[in-house]
């Protein structure tokens, strides 16, 4: 069967809208090898309202003595910075449950870690 251009359009759009629904890759770790930067609250597929603890844990342990930078950005804005262990800030999530996308990233002078997790 031949698809006509509307149809090739439409198939194309599905397959975006089915790639962008895809959760995305947790531990996307690009640069540190043996470290990782986990994002343990909120958990992903969470549902979110309100004031949320955004927590993140650095393995092994003794890594996190060597982290310049913890950041956490929201949506693609930044919500927190941090320097020093405990990795934790809190952020207005707003009075609605609507899905977002918090991502971390540790910065070390050897290089960068990254996590993210989708909330609903």
């Amino acid at each position: 069967m031949t698809k006509t251009p509307i149809l090739a359009a439409i198939v194309a759009a599905c397959g975006a809208l089915a790639a962008a629904s895809v959760p995305a890759a947790r531990a996307a770790q690009d640069g540190v090898p043996g470290v990782e930067v986990r994002i343990t609250s909120p958990v992903d597929e969470a549902y979110v309202s309100g004031v949320v603890t955004l927590r993140a844990e650095i393995t092994p342990l003794s890594a996190a003595a060597r982290v310049e930078e913890v950041t956490f950005a929201v949506d693609g804005r930044i919500v927190c910075r941090l320097t020093a262990p405990p990795f934790v800030c809190e952020w207005d999530a707003g009075a609605r449950v609507e899905a977002h996308v918090i991502r971390v990233v540790a910065t070390l002078a050897e290089g960068r870690v990254t996590d993210s997790v989708r909330t609903r």
